[in-house]
């Protein structure tokens, strides 16, 4: 049984693409079983997403965060007025970031209270970055768990 969204999003992400999957659902307080089929997850919202994640593969990863730095027309998309900050192009469903609330998509202006202008200043702060952190995106402030995996480039 689910007892958690992240359980759900383990079993969705398990079974892949175009899978059928029973799902059991207490609805009403009665249990009930579903059928549903999986389906591919839609990118965010004025992200092109091909290039961003070709440039994401360099870039490295923190507690499953991959991000990149806001280009001329990454900022005209998303409609950003101040462009000193980076956007998250992935998030490992599987991570303490994940878990935390921060999704692909996000503007990200702070870790600690350290702000993150560009790529850089996300490396430097996120190498020394010990224990729980406290992300500020646009969307607003996120508390991450350390999950034990260290920041590299992959």
């Amino acid at each position: 049984a689910l007892a958690s969204v992240y359980d759900l999003l383990r079993e969705v992400s398990s079974a892949g693409v175009g899978r059928e999957v029973r799902l059991e659902i207490i609805r009403d307080r009665s249990k009930k079983t579903i059928k549903a089929k999986i389906g591919k997850r839609p990118p965010a919202p004025g992200l092109e997403e091909e290039k961003e994640l070709d440039v994401a593969r360099d870039s490295m990863e923190w507690r499953g965060v991959r991000a990149i730095d806001i280009t001329e027309k990454i900022a005209h998309e998303l409609k950003l007025k101040n462009r000193e900050a980076i956007v998250i192009i992935t998030v490992d469903p599987m991570s303490a970031s994940y878990a935390a609330g921060l999704r692909k998509g996000d503007v990200l202006r702070a870790i600690n209270k350290l702000r993150v202008r560009n790529l850089a200043d996300y490396e430097k702060i996120t190498r020394a970055a010990r224990g729980t952190a406290l992300v500020r995106t646009d969307r607003g402030y996120f508390v991450v768990k350390e999950d034990g995996k260290k920041g590299q480039k992959r």
